[in-house]
């Protein structure tokens, strides 16, 4: 939120890169004009108008400044209905632009007595992604659309039940990685019950599979989902997920060098796959040893506490000094390491 004087700050960031935008927002007192009317439109700093051209601000324990100015253009209606649950009592919208980001609901109104919305959005091609429930059921619907120069009616969207992937046991989960989580706090990942992963939306998903599990495949019909993602189509139900293991798997072990003496804390393992979930491991004496892990390679650190520190990103971890290590089936490596004294 900004100030009456059009400053802003946030505070207590994480280390990282960031993308910084503003929301859309009508000029006008909300009600007061009926659409089109005019707005500030998105901007992704440095001024520019779509997120393909925005700047990463790398965040550091600096205090950096983002200017914006904004621009103005017309917004549009764009109304209809609502159908696929019997009593959709919750109903709501997103939309994201061409490059899967999504941009904040603006003039948003919902009506469960007639299944009736509507929401103001900007000239362009856009992708609506909605979720309804009757409060028993949760069902989805994503609707592509172009906004050109005047409002649009009668758009009618259909909500779909999610579906329910057929898992022949534990060991790989799913997180959502298209535009309703790009960007944003990621939603809450869809992990197995037994037989199964319940309730998946349409939408597309990275596997992820523990280090320590010694998975040594995840597959999808003819898709490699250690190596591809998994896209579950509108409609359509999914192909199951079958989930295989090494016999064996390698082991990394070694010392930990502290300059304050006797060294305690965490082995920090990060895989170059981002399907492949870090492994941790504590340790003290300054020796440490890890469990059987997926073969591949990994980023090694040693770091008294991952408070604070947004480990399963390698992006983040740059600035730490770490060693890289190849691990093959059946292997034992040692490696050593120096304590990291976090800044």
């Amino acid at each position: 939120m900004t100030e009456k004087d059009g400053t802003y700050s946030f505070g207590n960031l994480r280390p990282g890169q960031y993308v910084v935008h503003t929301l859309l927002q009508p000029t006008a007192k909300r009600g007061s004009e009926a659409p089109p009317i005019e707005a500030y439109l998105p901007q992704y700093y440095p001024n520019a108008g779509d997120f393909t051209s925005a700047a990463r601000l790398d965040l550091r324990g600096l205090e950096l400044r983002a200017d914006f100015v904004l621009s103005r253009g017309r917004v549009f209606s764009v109304s209809g209905s609502v159908k696929g649950l019997l009593n959709p009592y919750s109903f709501h919208c997103q939309f994201a632009d061409a490059a899967g980001q999504l941009m904040t609901a603006t003039g948003w109104q919902y009506s469960p007595d007639t299944a009736q919305f509507a929401i103001l959005m900007p000239a362009g091609l856009w992708t609506l992604w909605c979720d309804g429930s009757d409060g028993t059921t949760r069902a989805y619907a994503t609707r592509e659309i172009k906004v050109e120069s005047s409002n649009i009616r009668g758009l009618e969207l259909e909500l779909r039940q999610p579906f329910d992937i057929p898992l022949n046991e534990y060991g790989a989960h799913l997180s959502r990685i298209d535009p309703p989580t790009a960007g944003l706090a990621p939603e809450p990942d869809y992990v197995p019950v037994p037989g199964a992963i319940r309730g998946v939306p349409p939408g597309k998903y990275r596997v992820k599979v523990p280090s320590e599990s010694c998975v040594a495949s995840v597959s999808s019909g003819n898709t490699d989902l250690l190596y591809g993602d998994l896209v579950v189509a509108d409609g359509a139900q999914p192909v199951a997920i079958r989930v295989s293991r090494f016999n064996k798997c390698p082991t990394l072990g070694g010392t930990i060098h502290a300059d304050s003496g006797d060294p305690w804390g965490v082995v920090l393992l990060v895989s170059d796959s981002d399907h492949i979930e870090p492994a941790i491991v504590p340790f003290n004496q300054g020796r440490f040893n890890t469990p059987p892990i997926i073969p591949g390679t990994y980023h090694v650190y040693a770091f008294r506490s991952l408070n604070e520190l947004e480990y399963a990103n390698l992006d983040a971890l740059r600035e730490y000094p770490s060693q890289t290590v190849r691990l093959e089936k059946d292997q034992h490596a040692i490696i050593n390491l120096e304590l990291i004294q976090k800044r």
